[in-house]
């Protein structure tokens, strides 16, 4: 399965690769400028192990590269 989705700019039309495991966030096309919102999607859950405390908290998530500017 692949981790983005690639989606056209609405204003130059320039190939943008969007991140799946983000939604709702405001982006920037670094093209042209043109600011869009990603669709908002609910993560899948995963499975976990009998006891819920068994995650690592202190390892941060890992995002995969992207083409896009985030505007905060």
């Amino acid at each position: 399965m692949k981790d983005y989705v690639i989606k056209d700019c609405k204003g130059c039309n320039a190939p943008l690769r969007i991140p799946t495991d983000i939604g709702g966030m405001l982006m920037c096309c670094p093209n042209c400028g043109h600011q869009f919102h990603t669709d908002f999607k609910l993560a899948a859950k995963e499975k976990r192990g009998e006891d819920a405390n068994d995650l690592n908290p202190e390892s941060p998530a890992q995002r995969p590269p992207s083409t896009f500017s985030v505007i905060v």
